[in-house]
């Protein structure tokens, strides 16, 4: 009888162990917006 409950409670543990939730929507790559987008200010010498 122990022998059947401990199979019993292992097997509802690894059923529980199994489960994992559906991934959350990932966003779409197209809107990316380069970060370097406009021309530098200066066209080199000192940064003062």
């Amino acid at each position: 009888m122990k022998i059947q409950l401990a199979a019993v409670a292992l097997a509802a543990v690894m059923a529980g162990c199994a489960f994992t939730p559906p991934a959350p929507p990932q966003p779409a790559d197209s809107p990316r917006v380069p970060v370097n987008l406009t021309a530098p200010l200066s066209s080199g010498g000192s940064h003062e």
